[in-house]
């Protein structure tokens, strides 16, 4: 998933059906968001470099996301902070 390629982002695209096209899947998509059914920050996930962010099966905190230290492998961008 890149976010300079819509076509191929989560949100994006779900059974080869941009979800804006479908208002019923993508509110209850961001539904489930808001209450946590739907956590896209759930492990294993790994910094760009191959550190570990998160373990397997565990979710991150909103702190950790806000405080990641570099960008997370399948993001695309700079990932230090200088």
């Amino acid at each position: 998933m890149t976010g300079k390629n819509p076509e191929s982002s989560v949100i994006y695209i779900f059974m080869d059906v941009p979800l804006f096209f479908r208002p019923s899947l993508f509110f209850k998509f961001i539904s489930d968001l808001a209450t946590g059914k739907v956590n896209l920050f759930k492990g294993p996930l790994n910094y760009q470099d191959g550190k570990p962010f998160v373990k397997a099966g565990q979710p991150a905190g909103d702190k950790q996301i806000w405080y990641m230290e570099q960008l997370l492998q399948g993001m695309d961008g700079e990932s230090s902070v200088k």
